[in-house]
C-alpha cells in the first residue's frame, strides 16, 4: 500500500481540509461510515440528540437503523429490511417514494457490472455506472421521504460499510457531509471477540449473527480494515476522520469540531445525554451511558500472540494513523 499523499492520516479531528467558504445546503445529510466496533452507534446517537436531526417521529426518541441502501439500492422499494427499518416502517413514505421513484430506474447496479472491475479502480467510472442505472436520482427520492417519515429538520444515516460506496454517495449528494470513524485496530478486533461472547450467550449457536462473528477471524479482519482505511483516504478531502479514541477522551471538543464540519451549531448536551431506551440491550449496553474512554483490556479477548500478528500486518497503516504499537 502506497504511503497517503493526504496528511489528514496523521491529524487529529478538525485538521483534515474542508471548504468551510462553500455554502452549505440546510438539508444536505450526513453519512457515517468508518470501521466497524469504533464508536460509529455512539456517535450516530449524539448527532440524533442534536435538535436539527433528531428523528421526532420514532417512538423511542433515535433510532440505530442502518439503512444499507448504498451497498443495495433495490431494497428501497421493499416493505421489509433496513430500508423500510429507516423509515421508520411508515407505509404512506414509503408508497409515495415507490410512487415517485424515476420511471427507467432498475433498482440495481447493473450498469457497474457492464463496465466491469474498472469500477473497482475508477471514482469517475464507478460515479458513471451508479449515473447510468439512474441511482442518484433513486437515492435522492428515498432520503427525501426518510426525513419526512423521521420528522428530522435534516438527515443523518450511519452505515459503516457505506466506506465502500463513497463514489456513489458523492455522485447521489455531491454536498454531503461524511464522517468516518476509525479506532485502533486490536481495540476493534476485541470488540468483535467481546461481542462475539456475548451473542454466544444470548443468541442460538447457529444464528446468522454468530456465524459471522466467528467468521471474523484475523486474516479477514485485516484485509478489511486495510480496504476501509483505503477508501477513506482516496478522497480524504471529502470526509472528517475522527479517531474513537479522541471521541471518547474529549467528547465535547470533538463533537464541536464536527458540527463545524457539518455545518451546524454546537449543542453540547449531545455528548452528556444517555439514552435509556438501551439500557437493558445486552449487545452493547454501553450505549445507553455517557460518553466515555474504553476501559476494556484488549488482551481480555485477543491472544498476545493474535494481537502481535494483527500488528506486524497493519503496521504501517497505524503509524499513517498515529496509532502506537499494544504488543
Amino acid at each position: 500500500m502506497r504511503a497517503p499523499s493526504n496528511t489528514a492520516f496523521t491529524a487529529k479531528p478538525g485538521d483534515i481540509p474542508f471548504r468551510t467558504s462553500e455554502p452549505l445546503p440546510p438539508t444536505s445529510p450526513v453519512f457515517i461510515v468508518g470501521v466497524p466496533r469504533s464508536g460509529t452507534s455512539r456517535l450516530y446517537l449524539a448527532l440524533q440528540a442534536h435538535e436539527r436531526f433528531k428523528p421526532n417521529r420514532s417512538p423511542d426518541g433515535f433510532d440505530l437503523t442502518e439503512s444499507r441502501v448504498f451497498l443495495a439500492p433495490a431494497s428501497i422499494r421493499e416493505r421489509h429490511g433496513k430500508a423500510w427499518d429507516y423509515l421508520l416502517h411508515d407505509a404512506e413514505a414509503q408508497a409515495s417514494l415507490v410512487h415517485s421513484l424515476p420511471a427507467a430506474w432498475a433498482g440495481g447496479l447493473t450498469a457497474q457490472a457492464v463496465l466491469g472491475p474498472i469500477t473497482d479502480r475508477s471514482r469517475r467510472a464507478r460515479a458513471l455506472a451508479w449515473r447510468l442505472g439512474r441511482n442518484d436520482a433513486a437515492m435522492r427520492t428515498y432520503f427525501t421521504h426518510a426525513l419526512r417519515a423521521r420528522g428530522a429538520e435534516r438527515i443523518v444515516e450511519k452505515t459503516p460499510d457505506h466506506i465502500h460506496r463513497l463514489p456513489e454517495i458523492l455522485s447521489a449528494f455531491p454536498d454531503a457531509r461524511i464522517l468516518c470513524m476509525i479506532r485502533h485496530p486490536l481495540d476493534v478486533y476485541s470488540s468483535y471477540r467481546r461481542r462475539l461472547s456475548v451473542a454466544l450467550q444470548t443468541e442460538p449457536a447457529d444464528a446468522p449473527s454468530v456465524r459471522w462473528l466467528q467468521s471474523v477471524g484475523p486474516p479477514a479482519f485485516c484485509r478489511a480494515y486495510q480496504a476501509t482505511i483505503f477508501h477513506a483516504r482516496r478522497l480524504a478531502t471529502h470526509l472528517l476522520l475522527i479517531r474513537y479514541e479522541d471521541f471518547t477522551a474529549a467528547p465535547q471538543n470533538t463533537f464541536q469540531k464536527i458540527c463545524c464540519f457539518i455545518g451546524e451549531s454546537f449543542e453540547p448536551h449531545c455528548v452528556e445525554q444517555r439514552t435509556p431506551g438501551l439500557d437493558f440491550w445486552r449487545q452493547d449496553p454501553l450505549l445507553a451511558g455517557p460518553i466515555k474512554k474504553n476501559d476494556k483490556l484488549w488482551s481480555d479477548y485477543i491472544d498476545h500472540s493474535v494481537g502481535r500478528g494483527i500488528e506486524d500486518h497493519l503496521a504501517k497503516i497505524m503509524r499513517h494513523l498515529g496509532y502506537q504499537r499494544y504488543t
